[in-house]
């Protein structure tokens, strides 16, 4: 097994009912910040109800930075989104209509469901990759399934091609983050 992991890994987890409009907003946020950072990000639906943004990484970090990292940008998020965002782990105990950020997901052996992966749900979505852009449209958890995903990339092909060449070090985004952190902290108090 692998002392370090290969991305930073984003799930974004509705409560039931929680409109997937909801979903999309929290992603686009973190989106947003990524990259103001400067970091690419690769979105996918999950194929259930939630959503995937994974960050590919240059080897040497640990499991506990990518968590830590995955953390700060959720509360960051979270500040934005203080109506839609959770960080409550029981789903009996999280408030409705709210995105849990699970940062947790960031683990050695955590299952996770990979791109363009068919899941165990009634409508047989498949988790599919999106574009930036796509954020901002009426999509929903059952836009792709099994009986469409390949006209789907016929349509934009394969969103994820690049992924293992997109490897990138957090390094330098740790610093821009601060520096915007700072900004913010700077501007609340200028009179």
């Amino acid at each position: 097994m692998q002392d370090s992991p290969d991305y930073v890994f984003f799930d974004l987890d509705p409560t039931p009912g929680t409109p997937y409009s909801a979903v999309l907003r929290v992603a686009r946020t973190i989106h947003q910040i990524l990259e103001e950072i400067r970091l690419k990000s690769f979105l996918k639906t999950s194929g259930a109800s939630g959503f995937h943004i994974f960050v590919p990484l240059q080897p040497g970090y640990s499991y506990e930075q990518t968590r830590t990292f995955a953390e700060i940008v959720g509360k960051i998020a979270a500040a934005d989104l203080p109506e839609l965002t959770t960080f409550e782990r029981t789903v009996s105990k999280r408030p409705k209509g709210r995105v849990l950020i699970d940062a947790l997901q960031n683990a050695r052996g955590k299952p996770l469901a990979t791109v363009y992966s068919a899941r165990a749900e009634e409508h047989a979505g498949v988790s599919t990759p999106l574009q930036p852009k796509e954020l901002d449209q009426n999509i929903e958890p059952k836009s792709w399934t099994v009986s469409n995903i390949e006209r789907r990339l016929a349509e934009v092909g394969d969103l994820w091609s690049g992924f293992w060449q997109a490897r990138q070090a957090l390094d330098t985004a740790l610093d821009r983050l601060d520096s915007k952190l700072r900004g913010k902290s700077a501007s609340k108090h200028k009179v």
